[in-house]
């Protein structure tokens, strides 16, 4: 690969990275916030929020089995 291959890539991996975990996340049922993109919400039986920077995922619910089944769910 040429460093101008390597440079593009780069700059579109992060991007088709994101655009996937949004996908899946919005197949889960998802939405993403008006305010902050990188934040979704789900509201069910039970309350989960997800944050992304960069490469970090924060998962927060008030459900910690309902949160383990979509870290399960998010790996495959």
């Amino acid at each position: 690969m040429q460093a101008s291959q390597v440079y593009i890539w780069f700059q579109t991996t992060p991007r088709a990275w994101y655009e996937e975990l949004y996908r899946s996340l919005v197949a889960l049922g998802f939405r993403s916030s008006i305010a902050d993109p990188s934040l979704f919400i789900k509201v069910d039986h039970s309350l989960t929020f997800i944050l992304v920077y960069a490469d970090d995922i924060l998962i927060i619910g008030n459900s910690s089995s309902h949160c383990e089944s979509l870290i399960n769910k998010l790996s495959t």
